[in-house]
């Protein structure tokens, strides 16, 4: 059985000759140990992951450097974030501070090329031979990256509708982003982020 014949089997919930090999997000740091100065996709034909990813979400943005030395940067979607040692960069402030930046706010453009790139390159190397995915946040991760988790828990209830309208735009976001990845040849859409720590979920 194939990689690919095997993932999708796995998709429809029918039963493949193995589980299928896959990782939501592997750290540089563990891809340098096991292979050394490898890309994901040499990593992952090395290790025989059945199903392919592409990056997290946050790379799918354009980022301006606003502190290098602190290694902060403000992405597309307004959202200010700090590189560390870890593989995601922290969200530290949102771009959504009231009602009024609310109604003026604009997202970035879902069909932008560069949101793709990613994608292309698992195509390229892998359609075909293992199940190619994009991965996407949730219509929980933009609202608070936007808001601020402190500012978006409030709101869910003093404020309702500014929840929803923020959650509006996540979803027509990700949707967009995801009917253009199905179009170009992903066999799946992976969306989802944190939903806790390591202490429990929120």
């Amino acid at each position: 059985m194939t990689s690919l014949q095997r993932a999708i089997l796995a998709l429809e919930r029918r039963e493949p000759d193995r589980i299928p090999l896959f990782e939501l997000l592997i750290d540089h740091r563990v891809t340098d140990k096991i292979l050394s100065g490898s890309s994901y996709e040499d990593f992952a034909e090395y290790v025989g992951l059945d199903l392919v990813l592409t990056h997290t979400p946050s790379r799918l943005y354009e980022q301006k450097v606003i502190d290098e030395n602190k290694r902060i940067v403000r992405d597309e979607w307004g959202i200010l974030r700090q590189y560390t040692e870890q593989e995601i960069p922290i969200p530290l402030e949102g771009s959504i501070k009231s009602e009024e930046d609310l109604k003026r706010y604009v997202p970035p453009d879902p069909q932008a090329e560069r949101r793709f790139s990613s994608l292309y390159q698992l195509l390229d190397r892998f359609k075909g031979k293992k199940a190619v995915g994009i991965h996407l946040h949730d219509s929980f991760n933009y609202p608070w990256y936007l808001r601020g988790m402190e500012n978006l828990l409030m709101d869910l209830m003093l404020n309702p509708p500014m929840v929803k309208e923020l959650v509006q735009i996540s979803v027509e976001h990700n949707v967009a982003l995801a009917e253009k990845a199905i179009d170009l040849g992903a066999d799946f859409v992976v969306l989802g982020d944190d939903y806790g720590s390591s202490l429990g979920p929120l």
